[in-house]
């Protein structure tokens, strides 16, 4: 098991970034960061709620640094990137906690069955 701990959000992440990479140009940073989000609920499946809330912040922090104009600084010029990144990271924390409630509830009912 611990190895799917592993791999699974290793691999949901590796992929998102290269799709991010990949649509950098083509896309808008409100539409990239939908795939943040999205990386975040299915990485969320085989990590705890610590596990998905660090990895959703560091994303959140590395979609900043690269991505946000200045890029390759935490700075933001726009009061719109930053409302972005907030709600970004608001989101992807409220997924992996909803997502670590569920796995606990799960849990709890194939204790109790």
């Amino acid at each position: 098991m611990p190895h799917r701990l592993f791999w699974g959000p290793l691999a949901v992440w590796s992929s998102t970034m290269v799709l991010i990479y990949l649509l950098q140009e083509a896309w808008n940073l409100g539409s990239l960061s939908l795939l943040l989000v999205l990386a975040s609920a299915l990485s969320a499946l085989w990590l705890d709620t610590l596990g998905s809330l660090l990895t959703s912040a560091a994303a959140v922090l590395a979609f900043n640094w690269y991505l946000v104009p200045p890029r390759y600084t935490f700075q933001v010029e726009k009061y719109q990137d930053f409302v972005l990144l907030m709600v970004l990271l608001a989101t992807s924390s409220l997924v992996s906690q909803l997502m670590g409630r569920l796995r606990r509830h799960a849990l709890s009912e194939q204790q109790r069955a």
